[in-house]
């Protein structure tokens, strides 16, 4: 029994907490005085602003980019943020543009990634979170 307890207290170790499942879209915000280029989608946000609390050890983001995105990947995982990937042929692509007056905007989407389906899922964080 004692080495059944020992082994359950280690799996809890690598359980998650939080699991958050979302996309990273990569942002192109266009403005009447320049263009930029950034990564967004709530699940990025909501990861950064979780990082920011005093114990987010146990939180893991499931997201789907396309290759060419890894690179925002390894800068969350920098920041101490833990990120599983699956694969997809692109990423969420947004274009929004304001006017003069910031409080008018369209969006259009530019590029859509694969979706998140059960079987792509199985085994993945959703499986290790308590």
């Amino acid at each position: 029994m004692r080495i059944f307890a020992d082994a359950f207290k280690e799996i809890l170790n690598y359980m998650n907490d939080i699991c958050c499942i979302g996309h990273i879209t990569l942002d192109k915000i266009v403005t009447p005085k320049q263009t930029t280029y950034m990564p967004g989608g709530t699940s990025y946000y909501f990861s950064h602003g979780i990082r920011r609390l005093k114990d987010f050890k146990n939180y893991k983001l499931v997201t789907a980019v396309a290759p060419s995105e890894y690179g925002i990947i390894e800068e969350m995982r920098k920041e101490g943020i833990q990120v599983e990937v699956l694969p997809s042929r692109h990423t969420v692509y947004f274009e929004n543009t304001y006017e003069e007056n910031q409080d008018n905007r369209s969006q259009r989407v530019l590029a859509k990634a694969d979706p998140f389906t059960a079987d792509a899922l199985k085994g993945s964080a959703l499986a290790n979170t308590r």
